[in-house]
């Protein structure tokens, strides 16, 4: 008997080493949002961490996505609910799909993996309106709308499910600093939140992108011509000749692009007077975010491959073409990777996190750095100093 209790005990300490060994190891880590970052843990099953790096949320779920509206998507048995920032179940996983995060209070949930119909709820779990949208484009809420898809067609709904705008258009974009781009029969143009052309003196266009957030919209029209307008439907500039549009504007830049007589392609940054003021580059990331923009060195053969830098708004390079990867900054530090190693970069080019070996991952966000090294999370503000 005392041999089985002994035999006992040291199956049970061993059992003790093991979960002593396998809490705090991680496999993947997540941004921080609303106070919370999603992490993977060594068995693949994902929880949440706070921002002293405990875990508060057990890591019991087959997938979790970033908290919004202070819900977040969860799975269990491959199928999607939602949970609060508690860790209580708000939203029962039952659904095969689901929007990822909630966008002004509202979310899209589906019985049928592919998605449609969609159903649309709130994130206390509550369906809103007839629901059975349809189509390949998710509802997704911006400004209190969402297009929806219905017999071919698509209309607006709100925030209560409400069909607001009929279901009338050939497309439907978000809306943005209160017009959407929408098509008839014509082409592409703006609409306002009554579903009425918002600039009808405006033709008809081929391309069309939506307002970004320096409330300015590019229109291709089918004659050739284009134009860069405001918010008021005046006309900033127009593309320089045989030049394409490559992005909206973003910190005064928009991206533009030709060919030379190579037949190469030439990339550049023009300002919203059409000016061209950044020429001959290569960048595959089409806008300025907080100033800097990546760009890449010159493709010497096919199986070389580009390595990244970071410019400012002027040309001038903030960070020479060493990483292997495009760098954007979203806030005012950015992820860098180099030689598989990973490192945090401020908007001046310092590297305020080094390269280490065995970092492997990190994310950004709510001013937290969060760091995955040899399976440990490390926590750190955005000048690099040391949060847990």
């Amino acid at each position: 008997m005392r041999k089985i209790m002994a035999l006992f005990m040291v199956v049970l300490l061993l059992l003790c080493c093991v979960n002593a060994m396998s809490e705090g190891t991680y496999q993947a880590i997540g941004a921080f949002h609303e106070g919370l970052a999603a992490v993977q843990a060594a068995d693949g099953l994902w929880g949440y961490i706070d921002t002293t790096g405990a875990v508060v949320i057990p890591c019991e779920w087959e997938n979790a996505n970033d908290f919004s509206f202070g819900v977040a998507r969860v799975q269990k048995d491959r199928l999607y609910g939602y949970i609060d920032a508690s860790g209580k179940t708000v939203i029962p996983c039952k659904w095969k799909n689901g929007a990822d995060i909630a966008r002004d209070g509202m979310l899209w949930v589906s019985e049928n993996s592919y998605g449609e119909p969609y159903q649309i709820m709130n994130t206390e779990g509550k369906l809103l309106g007839p629901g059975g949208w349809e189509g390949s484009l998710y509802p997704r809420f911006s400004e209190g709308l969402a297009a929806v898809y219905k017999d071919g067609l698509f209309g607006y709904i709100d925030t209560t499910g409400e069909l607001v705008i009929p279901c009338q258009f050939k497309f439907g974009n978000i809306f943005s600093h209160g017009y959407a781009v929408a098509q008839d029969d014509g082409g592409l143009f703006l609409i306002d939140k009554t579903g009425a052309p918002a600039f009808p003196d405006l033709p008809r266009a081929v391309v069309a992108d939506a307002f970004r957030e320096d409330g300015i919209c590019f229109l291709e029209f089918f004659d050739g011509t284009s134009a860069y307008i405001n918010t008021d439907g005046k006309t900033l500039c127009s593309l320089p000749e045989g030049y394409k549009s490559r992005s909206g504007f973003s910190d005064g830049l928009a991206g533009i692009g030709t060919m030379n007589e190579n037949g190469d392609p030439v990339e550049a940054y023009m300002n919203t007077s059409g000016e061209i003021v950044i020429n001959n580059l290569i960048s595959t990331q089409k806008r300025f975010h907080n100033g800097r923009v990546s760009f890449a060195d010159a493709r010497i053969t096919a199986d070389v491959p580009l390595h990244y830098g970071v410019m400012d708004t002027t040309g001038a390079i903030v960070y020479p073409c060493e990483l292997d990867e495009e760098v954007n900054f979203e806030e005012i530090v950015a992820r860098a990777v180099r030689d598989g190693k990973e490192a945090v970069m401020d908007l001046n080019g310092n590297l305020v996190i080094p390269f280490e070996e065995g970092c492997t991952s990190i994310a950004i966000g709510e001013g937290i750095v969060t760091a995955l090294k040899n399976g440990e999370i490390s926590l750190f503000d955005y000048e690099g100093k040391p949060l847990n």
